[in-house]
């Protein structure tokens, strides 16, 4: 059999597609087929042709009934004969088509030859051209079988027309010829756009089909990647809270000097293991837009010198000089993600001073009011080639060229992410004349513009002091903050011009009070000036600050230097509180001010915790951390020993593992909190979260399960005694 339809590519062996197409094929046909049957009854009825061949013209009626019957037969019965096989359908229905065609062409042609053209001729002519035309768009699909359907309906009626002789007979007959052939040409064309069309869609369609399985396996990826990530980051909290755990009940022993600076150590590089795993949990999130901003109002002054302060340690054990200076308009209050911004700091501090190739990074934050509910946090870190000016900081020259953040280390991927997490940005740049920049900025909410303010001591107006060796890239802020307070200062960058601008000022009306020196984190030279102004005659008694590292005042020339001779030392990184509480003890000789450091070991006296915990290990850290506060202990396995403990004796607070064996933390948490309704209990006991997950899933299902509040492991020893002080107080009763 004759093959009409063979299909070519993807588009036409797809069974969805083809169907549609048959369908619409088969929609418009049942019509055609309906309306031929009646446009010939028609015509004989009203015409001549049944009254000059009665017999004849009933012949054809009864054959194109049988004939429309067999074709209805596949068009009306569509439904049922298509799906068992679709090729066989089209292949019968063409066939049926053909013989329908050629009986169609028989009858105009019968009209034409005992008719002529006129009456009844004309008017099947006319609808036969009509019928054509819609029907063409229809089959084009089927380019072969359009064509040969259309030669079969068209050109025997043509030839029978041109077979009368008559003028009007060669004028229908070749205006049929020539339908015929732009009918067919109209198909050819309407076939290549109709599969084209559909080979585009398909083809888009398959496109977006392989991106949303792609989307499907990268999102499937990402949450394993996020469980392991957790489920991993759980384990290690739960084995950093055993280290840093027995490392601050350590640090209340008696120790050595030595054995407190490897203990230290020892506690850094666990914050620097914890900070890593956090690192890495925030990463993951980030990456995937599922990280949950804080959005609460916190001290940005206090948080950006804190930040300053703990790498500072870092910096100075590497031989890094670190500068910094803080904005004075910058707002005390702002709300936002203290957090995360605390997180972005210290991770660029850190990989600036890791990575410093110059020996001198240099930190600036400035804030930016934008309008009356926001303003811009601007942060700059430069690891400089050189000491320079704050006009000299430029966010990057035409040399400079952006770091390749892609390939960075974990930290400053993060950081990226945070930012652009946070509505900020953040450009590191490499240039080979000013070093590595980085430049951070985020918006912040403004809850207050006023500044950071401290109590100013009145008798500091009008001393006067003299600076030396400040750096040319902190100057500014050191000058403007004292003379904020009203003193007068003075810079000077070397030894010389040190002792000559002290010697002129003995001769000046108002000579200087005293003098702050500040040394250089890989020298002491600064040691031989403080030695030949004690050894001045006219300058000895002047009042001398030095501003050291830790490590410097540590050191034997410092400590020979300190022995002898009565000279305050302010600590580096000199922050504005501590500079001013040095100016007040060197030149007002004002007592020290200090807060007592350490821990309340009275805190728990007369107060009883029932802590939750299978793991052994930290039952033993947590038990030590509160017996050192004075608390009593009370332990549990898991949570059906801990309702069995309250059952026996009443409890302060509960300290609760989440994660445990037989009943957890949360499904103990829901049996208390049932009971206390049940009993009507007016003061809930508190019970506080103790877990390695951290996430914010995480917190939401512990303040949902009927917990107070929630702690991470590893839990520090501050952490927990200010926790503690939140939901017990100070008092002996029951808060």
């Amino acid at each position: 059999m004759l093959q009409l339809f063979v299909p070519a590519n993807k588009v036409q062996k797809d069974r969805k597609i083809m169907r549609e197409t048959d369908a619409r094929m088969a929609k418009y046909s049942r019509r055609g087929l309906i309306l031929n049957l009646f446009a010939f009854l028609l015509c004989v009825a009203l015409g001549d042709f049944y009254q000059q061949a009665p017999n004849y013209s009933l012949g054809l009626a009864i054959g194109l009934l049988l004939i429309t019957l067999w074709r209805g037969y596949f068009l009306f019965r569509f439904d049922t004969l298509y799906p068992r096989a679709p090729g066989r359908w089209r292949t019968h229905y063409f066939w049926a088509s053909f013989v329908g065609a050629a009986w169609w062409s028989l009858i105009i042609a019968s009209v034409t030859t005992i008719v002529g053209m006129k009456n009844d001729t004309l008017l099947i002519w006319l609808y036969s051209v009509v019928f054509y035309s819609s029907v063409a768009n229809v089959l084009a699909p089927y380019r072969k079988f359009l064509g040969l359907y259309l030669f079969l309906g068209q050109i025997p009626a043509a030839a029978a027309a041109i077979l009368l002789g008559t003028w009007e007979g060669y004028v229908y007959g070749v205006t049929m010829l020539v339908f015929y052939l732009l009918l067919d040409h109209q198909g050819e064309v309407t076939s290549r756009i109709y599969w084209d069309r559909l080979e585009a869609q398909y083809n888009l369609d398959q496109h977006a089909k392989n991106l949303e399985i792609e989307k499907r396996d990268s999102e499937a990826a990402a949450e394993l990647k996020n469980t392991f990530l957790t489920r991993f980051g759980g384990e290690l909290r739960t084995s950093l809270n055993d280290v840093l755990g027995a490392l601050s009940l350590l640090a209340d022993s008696r120790l050595t000097s030595e054995q407190r600076e490897l203990l230290a150590l020892a506690n850094k590089a666990g914050e620097r293991q914890l900070n890593l795993v956090n690192n890495a949990i925030d990463f993951s999130q980030a990456s995937n837009e599922n990280l949950v901003l804080d959005h609460a109002i916190f001290n940005l002054w206090k948080l950006i010198e804190h930040v300053v302060e703990d790498v500072s340690h870092d910096a100075y054990q590497q031989q890094v000089e670190l500068n910094h200076v803080l904005d004075s308009d910058t707002p005390v209050r702002v709300k936002g993600d203290a957090q995360r911004l605390q997180q972005v700091l210290i991770n660029l501090l850190s990989h600036a001073i890791k990575y410093s190739s110059h020996g001198e990074v240099f930190f600036k934050s400035e804030f930016v009011i934008k309008n009356e509910q926001q303003g811009e946090l601007q942060i700059t870190i430069i690891d400089q080639r050189e000491t320079v000016s704050n006009e000299k900081i430029m966010p990057a020259t035409a040399e400079a060229v952006h770091y390749d953040t892609e390939n960075a280390p974990l930290g400053i991927t993060l950081c990226k992410g945070l930012a652009e997490c946070m509505n900020g940005s953040l450009q590191v740049f490499e240039d080979k004349d000013s070093g590595t920049q980085y430049f951070f900025n985020i918006t912040l909410d403004t809850t207050s513009k006023s500044p950071k303010s401290i109590a100013i001591e009145p008798q500091l107006r009008n001393k006067r002091i003299l600076l030396v060796g400040i750096p040319s890239s902190i100057e500014d802020s050191f000058l403007i903050e004292m003379e904020a307070w009203g003193m007068n200062v003075d810079a000077a960058h070397d030894e010389e011009q040190a002792l000559t601008r002290l010697e002129e000022g003995l001769n000046d009306e108002h000579p200087f009070d005293g003098a702050l020196l500040y040394t250089h984190v890989k020298s002491l030279g600064l040691l031989t000036f403080a030695h030949r102004l004690k050894q001045h005659p006219e300058l000895k008694s002047m009042p001398l600050a030095i501003a050291a590292t830790l490590q410097q005042r540590a050191s034997a020339e410092v400590e020979a230097l300190l022995v002898h001779n009565d000279i305050k030392v302010l600590l580096k990184p000199v922050l504005r509180g501590n500079l001013h509480q040095a100016m007040l003890e060197t030149l007002l000789a004002a007592a020290v001010v200090e807060e007592t450091e350490g821990h309340n070991h009275q805190l728990g006296t007369g107060k009883k915790i029932l802590l939750v915990d299978d793991h052994r290990v930290n039952q033993m850290v947590a038990k030590g951390m509160l017996q050192k506060l004075g608390y009593k202990v009370t332990l549990a396995n898991n949570g059906k020993e801990a309702l069995v403990a309250l059952d026996e004796q009443a409890f302060n607070l509960i300290l609760m593992d989440c994660q445990m064996p037989e009943l957890d933390g949360y499904g103990a948490t829901r049996a208390i909190r049932k009971k206390e309704q049940l009993d009507n209990v007016a003061d809930p006991i508190p019970i506080v979260a103790m877990t390695a997950h951290a996430g914010d899933s995480d917190q939401a299902k512990c303040f949902a399960a009927g917990m107070s509040d929630y702690l991470a492991k590893p839990v520090s020893y501050d952490q927990l005694e200010d926790s503690l002080k939140r939901w017990l107080g100070k008092s002996d009763t029951k808060k």
